[in-house]
């Protein structure tokens, strides 16, 4: 095993283990700030294995490869589940109050205007699922797709994990991003 492989492995058990921490703190009505905190790091998860993809590669791999299987099986989604199915917590911890934010859920490159960061949030899981789906299809099954532009669907599903990377940064305050002169170049 490459040393960069065990790099990623421990990275996804560390995650699997924050992630269990979340998931056992919000049965016992984890507080709207810190379900933002556990989602912002699942957020930041995702972008991290993102900018970890060859693009050069993936634009050449097929939606049913077995490496685009495995990679989209990597991304995390249970914080925004989580967030998405439970309307009543939610509402009560006041994780809504940040989610239903209507003047920062712009995207102004792409002019994508959403009415509040939840819809962003629902985009992401969403996208990620039919991902999950399109990549366990059988070579018979794909033949009745039309042509899945996978480069496009990660620079897509980046675009909206940034947005919502962004705003929750903003809201809960004590959280940087890294400055881009900062960030190592490989």
């Amino acid at each position: 095993m490459a040393i960069t492989d065990k790099i990623v492995e421990c990275f996804f058990d560390r995650l699997a283990g924050w992630f269990e921490k979340a998931e056992k703190n919000r049965d016992r009505e984890l507080g709207g700030k810190a379900m933002l905190r556990a989602y912002y790091i699942e957020v930041c998860g995702n972008l991290d294995l993102i900018d970890s993809l060859d693009m050069k590669a993936l634009k050449e791999s097929s939606v049913n490869a077995p490496g685009f299987a495995a990679i989209v099986n990597h991304f995390e989604t249970r914080i925004a589940e989580a967030i998405l199915t439970d309307d009543e917590a939610a509402r009560e911890n006041g994780l809504y109050q940040v989610l239903q934010k209507t003047e920062s859920a712009k995207e102004i490159q792409r002019g994508i205007t959403y009415k509040n960061v939840l819809e962003a949030v629902s985009f992401t899981l969403i996208k990620v699922e039919v991902m999950r789906k399109l990549s366990s299809l059988s070579e018979e099954e794909k033949t009745i797709l039309h042509g899945i532009d996978l480069v496009k669907r990660i620079e897509n599903l980046k675009r909206r994990l940034l947005l919502v990377e962004k705003i929750l940064r903003e809201d809960l305050g004590g959280i940087t991003g890294i400055p881009e002169e900062q960030i190592p170049q490989d």
